[in-house]
């Protein structure tokens, strides 16, 4: 059997197909989202196909619940090899940058960048990380069209023409 994968933010979408993906390939699979119900239903269709399969749910905002769920799934899996850090942010996030507040932006940050910390830190796997963390981000192309928004950040309005 291969490493652990987990996927922090798993939902129905692409945590659930890259978790099918990653346990076909023989890796235990853990969940973690905010949702019980939710990572619940993922964990028993994983399940019924032969995947070895947990769940924990964490705030993945919350520092302290995400160390302790990675630790959970770390003892009952195996040493976590992959990571897949991929939590929806919050539609009322994503808005045109002159909208846009400081909290916004706060709020961005605690799920997008600090969120992810104790995913790769040594602490939860009990030894120095050889693995792989990769982030899913959403994308919308640039065009020319204002109030346009780029992966939960929004760009300045200005047309892609004007000079800055």
């Amino acid at each position: 059997m291969s490493g652990t994968f987990v996927v922090v933010g798993a939902g129905p979408g692409l945590g659930s197909a890259a978790a099918r993906r990653f346990g076909h390939e023989g890796h235990p699979v853990g969940l973690i989202a905010r949702s019980a119900g939710n990572l619940d239903k993922i964990a028993a269709d994983l399940i019924a196909e032969g995947i070895t399969a947990a769940t924990e749910s964490a705030d993945v905002t919350d520092e302290n619940a995400l160390t302790v769920a990675l630790g959970a799934l770390r003892e009952r899996l195996g040493p976590i090899e992959v990571v897949l850090f991929s939590p929806r942010p919050s539609l009322g996030w994503i808005k045109p940058v002159l909208d846009t507040a400081p909290s916004d932006i706060d709020s961005a940050l605690a799920l997008s960048v600090v969120g992810s910390v104790p995913s790769r830190v040594p602490s939860v796997s009990g030894t120095p990380w050889r693995g792989l963390l990769a982030f899913r981000r959403s994308h919308v192309p640039l065009t020319d069209r204002p109030n346009r928004r780029l992966g939960g950040l929004a760009r300045s309005p200005l047309p892609a023409s004007s000079s800055r």
